[in-house]
């Protein structure tokens, strides 16, 4: 596989672990051999295993709600002129510049190949079935922490 850096060094790291996590689930989930494909066919897959969440693509709900709620309570003020007061515009404008400062953050997150690099560490994560870990067997011999009183 080929390894190119964008700027950084942890683009190195990321690419590691996620063919590390790629080739287990073609193996695991799909049956696919990892020797089976060319180094050049490395990229579509990491642009396309494992799914996004739409909180990684879009960003939060929630402050995509408040934003819109600020816009909509400075649409209210047309309508009802006792909202015209200054705390009822700073909290209008406080939901409004959180919600811009996120979208920005989105775009950013989209742009940066560092955020792209780990999101598909995570999509490729989601894809293997999710197991649970046994409890620790207590031994009924010992006292446990509840029976010391």
């Amino acid at each position: 596989m080929t390894i190119t850096h964008v700027a950084f060094d942890d683009w190195k790291d990321i690419q590691i672990c996620w063919h590390v996590l790629a080739r287990r689930l073609l193996k695991v989930r799909y049956g696919i051999k990892w020797n089976e494909f060319k180094d050049e066919e490395w990229k579509p897959l990491f642009l396309t295993l494992g799914t996004w969440t739409p909180d990684d693509v879009r960003g939060s709900i929630f402050i995509i709600s408040c934003h819109a709620t600020g816009w909509a309570g400075l649409a209210a003020t047309r309508f009802a002129p006792r909202l015209q007061t200054k705390y009822y515009f700073l909290f209008c404008l406080f939901l409004i510049l959180n919600g811009l400062l996120h979208d920005y953050y989105v775009v950013v997150r989209r742009c940066d190949p560092r955020f792209a690099g780990y999101a598909s560490i995570r999509a490729v994560l989601r894809e293997f079935p999710k197991t649970t870990y046994d409890k620790p067997e207590v031994n009924p011999s010992e006292p446990t922490p509840s029976d010391s009183r």
